[in-house]
């Protein structure tokens, strides 16, 4: 018998656990984009303690954080999650 071949696709990833619940409750949670995500956090004198495990711990300091950059975007127009991501994209995209 052959084994089975190996994925080649990688599962445990913080994208891949993060974007149906960001998709199914954008009010409450963020779809990380590990390295714009840390990028921003840097920026602005965050530590996130990232590990590149997705593990519950970390994304609870990223989901306070990023309530946090919710309630600074508020004013300015931001309604949800959507609105933060779409900000941390912007800011974290590296220089061209």
């Amino acid at each position: 018998m052959t084994p089975a071949p190996k994925p080649t696709t990688k599962l445990l990833t913080w994208p891949t656990l993060t974007v149906v619940p960001f998709l199914a409750r954008p009010d409450t949670h963020l779809f990380v984009k590990p390295q714009a995500t840390q990028a921003v956090a840097r920026k602005l004198g965050k530590e996130l303690l990232y590990h590149a495990r997705p593990s519950w711990e970390t994304y609870q300091r990223m989901l306070t954080w990023s309530r946090d950059l919710l309630d600074y975007l508020k004013p300015r127009g931001a309604q949800d999650m959507i609105d933060v991501q779409a900000f941390i994209s912007t800011v974290g995209k590296p220089p061209s």
